[in-house]
């Protein structure tokens, strides 16, 4: 089993990294929805397709043995 841990989200329109409670405010994160907004385009995607394309920043655990992998931003 993985535990994922949503760590931050880029606001495109100035390829900043905002911690997620910040992206929340900013309207970048919806956590009810489990949605990520271009504010950029005003489109939205699952927060998934977002980490596959690099906007979110997540963070999990790979195994028991509490090693942790960490996905950023470039």
């Amino acid at each position: 089993m993985c535990n994922l841990k949503l760590v931050g989200a880029v606001d495109t329109r100035d390829g900043q990294m905002y911690h997620v409670f910040q992206a929340t405010r900013r309207k970048i994160l919806d956590s009810d929805r489990g949605s990520f907004t271009d504010l950029k385009t005003g489109n939205k995607m699952l927060i998934g397709d977002a980490v596959d394309q690099r906007l979110v920043e997540i963070e999990y655990d790979m195994d028991a043995s509490g090693k942790v992998m960490v996905l950023y931003h470039d």
